[in-house]
């Protein structure tokens, strides 16, 4: 659902809200792939708010929230950050996926 900025801030804005710590679970479908690169910031900047229960490698991350987001981080929207900030957000999600054997 999150395919663009503008859509992840909506997403963001109108459902994470609703989320539940310790109940509600998130899967970034999109997450390993470099065009949805906003997918990678938005789960840095929330990091301390979920804990990643799985990582599909190619494919999926899952998430449960553990505690309450602030609506203002929520609102925030995601150009704030600096540019070092968000490469930091995306090496981090780079160096959770490991590599994985070549299947022929």
């Amino acid at each position: 659902m999150a395919k663009s900025w503008s859509l992840n801030q909506f997403v963001l804005r109108h459902f994470f809200s609703a989320l539940i710590p310790g109940k509600s679970i998130i899967i970034q479908q999109d997450f390993v792939y470099f065009h949805g690169y906003w997918i990678h910031i938005t789960m840095g900047r929330l990091s301390a708010y979920f804990e990643l229960l799985d990582l599909v490698f190619g494919a999926s991350a899952v998430y449960r929230l553990i505690k309450p987001i602030p609506q203002w981080l929520l609102e925030e929207p995601l150009e704030r950050p600096s540019l070092e900030e968000k490469l930091r957000y995306i090496d981090r999600a780079i160096q959770k996926q490991q590599p994985q054997p070549v299947r022929c």
